[in-house]
């Protein structure tokens, strides 16, 4: 005699076997991340240590558009506490923001006191495109640039470094070897580099006599204590209502219309 108990633990067997089996849903079996990563070590060369107060910031930029400058995607902000290099770090970035077709970069700087120290020369490629996503990020010391040759009569347009020393008709502090505001105008390529005292600075421009506009103008957009990071959007302005410029030795004067925005001197002038 077969016991009750048993006899229902078959029927519920013989059930469970009777209900037909359906396919795992797309979500559940291809399920994208919610969080990709970019990480590495920040490092440098110089027999140097880094003081208690250092901080190391990278940040993680889409340099596509040439027309808007580069965006970024992600910052980390590592303060050192007393650590030296290589520092490590980790971006955390959405996978569904990524653009299999853009081209993403790397950077990174070390501040001490809220004065950039020391900062990576290029850009490292990531994520997209078969760049990795693990990079060593080697720095360098923050230096003026290298001056540019100026003859007797007076300097030229392109080629030479313009350092910033007036901003709509207000003195710069004078350069300390880490805020140096600068720019340089390409003749061939009629590019536009330099640095607005905070993030690097990369543009195009268009020349006719003594006519002068910059078409566009972007930065590599890391973060930096006031008053740079507010000098640095004058700057931008200065440089977007940009129409003519007038130079008188080593002197440029960037102008809108008949008023000055902005004033420069070769570097290498006395």
């Amino acid at each position: 005699m077969t016991h009750p108990t048993f006899r229902l633990v078959g029927i519920v067997a013989a059930a469970m076997m009777a209900i037909p089996a359906f396919p795992q849903s797309a979500a559940s079996t291809q399920s994208t991340p919610s969080k990709g990563t970019v990480s590495g070590t920040v490092l440098y060369r110089e027999r140097v240590a880094l003081p208690a107060n250092a901080v190391v910031q990278v940040t993680l930029l889409d340099i596509s558009r040439a027309d808007a400058g580069a965006k970024a995607i992600a910052n980390e902000k590592i303060a050192t506490e007393g650590r030296q290099v290589p520092i490590r770090f980790t971006l955390h970035y959405r996978p569904a923001k990524i653009d299999a077709s853009h081209q993403y970069r790397v950077r990174a700087g070390i501040l001490v006191g809220g004065r950039l120290r020391f900062a990576s020369a290029t850009a490292y490629p990531v994520i997209t495109q078969g760049a990795p996503t693990q990079v060593t990020i080697l720095v360098h010391p923050v230096m003026p640039p290298k001056a540019s040759a100026a003859d007797k009569t007076g300097a030229s347009l392109t080629g030479t470094t313009w350092m910033l020393t007036e901003l709509w008709g207000k003195p710069m502090a004078p350069a300390t070897g880490t805020y140096v505001a600068h720019i340089q105008l390409q003749e061939g390529s009629k590019r536009l580099t330099g640095s607005t005292g905070c993030n690097e600075l990369m543009g195009s421009y268009e020349r006719e006599g003594s006519a002068l506009r910059f078409r566009t103008t972007g930065t590599t957009m890391m973060a930096c204590p006031n008053p740079w990071m507010e000098r640095e959007g004058k700057f931008l302005k200065a440089l977007r209502d940009t129409t003519n410029f007038r130079i008188d030795g080593q002197k440029l004067e960037l102008l809108h219309g008949t008023r000055v925005v902005a004033q420069f001197v070769a570097q290498g002038a006395k």
